[in-house]
């Protein structure tokens, strides 16, 4: 009889606390926790996206926003390949859709795409910024080198991508005729 109770006091304890260690965040959901908040404090902004049909992280510098200038470039798209070959953008990369128009950022890409860290997946232009598909592998080091990466390239890329906004046009109503 003392075993039954023992037992019976054993499957009390495990309902009681099982049900708390599964909604308790496993080490690595909190390690990529730490890393999403670390990216905002660094401008960045961080959502899911589905790419090759998995969910993965996306990691976006936003372009500059004031009054006078918007993005005004062509939204295209890079993405790593699994083999190396000469007729894929700087040996690894392959481009999914459009080129950037801009000759001088083809040029920026090609040599800063050697400087990433290893996990991002896909690159892309669009009009909220220059985003990363990243695997989230690494430390708060390797984020700060994509952070750096990303930062880095927007700014490159900026002056050739950006557009003026058109002026406004007066209002006659407020004219002195």
């Amino acid at each position: 009889m003392n075993w039954f109770f023992f037992l019976l006091l054993f499957l009390v304890f495990a309902m009681i606390v099982g049900p708390i260690l599964l909604i308790k965040p496993s080490p690595r959901q909190q390690r990529i926790a730490q890393l999403r908040t670390k990216a905002g404090s660094l401008g960045l902004r961080v959502s899911l996206q589905n790419h090759a049909g998995q969910s993965i992280a996306v990691y976006e510098k936003p372009w500059p926003r004031n009054e006078q200038q918007r993005y005004g470039g062509q939204e295209w798209s890079l993405e790593r390949q699994s083999y190396q070959h000469e007729i894929h953008f700087n040996e690894w990369w392959a481009w999914k859709g459009n080129k950037p128009r801009a000759d001088a950022v083809l040029a920026i890409l090609q040599e800063k795409l050697t400087e990433l860290p290893k996990g991002v997946m896909a690159i892309e232009a669009n009009g909220l910024g220059l985003r990363c598909y990243w695997t989230e592998q690494g430390t708060e080091e390797t984020l700060k080198q994509l952070a750096g990466w990303l930062t880095d390239t927007s700014d490159a890329i900026w002056p050739y991508v950006r557009r003026p906004e058109a002026s406004p046009t007066p209002d006659l109503l407020d004219s002195d005729y």
